[in-house]
């Protein structure tokens, strides 16, 4: 079974660690799933802490940029990919795939999510089997031992998940 491990940043900080090359410790690690509590509950995201830590390893940043330049400042900073909210409105979620199909969609909203998928979205935040076609799931609970399905190792049991 697959694994990525979670990260959290809030106040413009690493939680738990010193700094971002403190994280080698994950020496087998190719690839961190970082959850921005600055981004999500502030919309202050925290794009040098991405470049940071995009210096050592692929990371996909939860975040819920709500703004098409929120969205490339991210990837511009070293985000891989980016978690987008199921809630936001369709030409935002088509507009946002224009710019990278490298976006996870919360696994929410289903009627964001048909958008997503029938404009060519292709990963997923989830904590249950997604019913649309799919690269990659990110577990945040549970596991299955399915193909394409990602344990996030870490999530924070007091992340809120239904944006």
């Amino acid at each position: 079974m697959e694994t990525v491990k979670c990260v959290v940043l809030d106040n413009k900080e690493i939680t738990g660690f010193v700094n971002a090359k403190t994280l080698l410790e994950f020496e087998d690690e190719e690839e961190l799933f970082v959850i921005d509590l600055d981004g999500l509950n502030k919309g202050a995201y925290n794009l040098k802490l991405y470049n940071e830590l995009s210096k050592f390893f692929e990371i996909t940043v939860m975040s819920f940029p709500e703004r098409t330049a929120d969205l490339v400042d991210s990837i511009v900073s070293g985000a891989s990919r980016v978690v987008i909210s199921s809630n936001l409105p369709d030409r935002v979620i088509r507009d946002f795939l224009t710019v990278t199909e490298d976006l996870v969609m919360n696994y929410a909203n289903m009627s964001g999510c048909r958008i997503f998928s029938e404009n060519g979205g292709k990963y997923y935040l989830s904590n249950r089997m997604v019913d649309l076609p799919f690269e990659k799931v990110y577990l945040y609970r549970g596991a299955l031992e399915k193909k394409g399905y990602v344990v996030l190792e870490g999530f924070p049991d007091f992340m809120p998940t239904e944006y």
